[in-house]
């Protein structure tokens, strides 16, 4: 089985702050106290999938995460016209 991912660390509530930011959400991101045994952090450590395929990831997860919700307006919205640009960004 191969992991693919850039081998940076995140933790929920980051990855949570920056969908919501790139959703411009204006949903409240919560957190709790960690519980025993909660991972505090996660990555995909994708060195096997490097060796064995040549892969290798082309972006970061905020970069990746921004893609990927740009994807998805465009098929929600049905085209590239639907999608607007806001500050010089497109979103």
């Amino acid at each position: 089985a191969f992991n693919f991912g850039t081998g940076e660390a995140h933790s929920i509530g980051e990855m949570a702050q920056m969908i919501s930011e790139i959703a411009l959400s204006r949903s409240p991101v919560f957190s709790q106290v960690q519980r025993d045994g909660d991972i505090p952090r996660l990555w995909a450590d994708s060195r096997l999938a490097q060796r064995d395929l040549g892969w290798k990831a082309q972006y970061n997860l905020q970069a990746g995460l921004e893609q990927a919700c740009l994807e998805w307006r465009r098929r929600l919205y049905i085209g590239p016209a639907a999608v607007r640009e806001r500050d010089g960004v497109v979103i």
